[in-house]
């Protein structure tokens, strides 16, 4: 049994490989160059695939959760330093 979250069993490792860098704030073609050999692919080529994995329905929900999760940290951080002024 995978100890993998269920969103994240869902995709390849290339998959998952392009939502981090997405999530870490690279644009889709860079993202798609890190998951993905494209040395032999134009710029052109590596937008349109890149635009077409992004719309997959596995890779954006994995992003969706990516995000949610980074809001829901946020949130978090927030608090505790709401809460650390109050007791201050």
């Amino acid at each position: 049994m995978s100890y993998l979250p269920e969103k994240k069993r869902n995709l390849t490792d290339k998959q998952e490989a392009f939502a981090l860098a997405v999530f870490e704030g690279n644009n889709f073609s860079e993202s798609y160059r890190i998951a993905y050999d494209a040395s032999n692919m134009s710029a052109a080529c590596i937008h349109t695939e890149a635009c077409l994995l992004v719309q997959n329905p596995k890779v954006s929900e994995r992003l969706e959760v990516l995000n949610a999760d980074r809001v829901k940290q946020q949130r978090m951080l927030s608090l505790s330093r709401s809460d650390f002024v109050l007791k201050q």
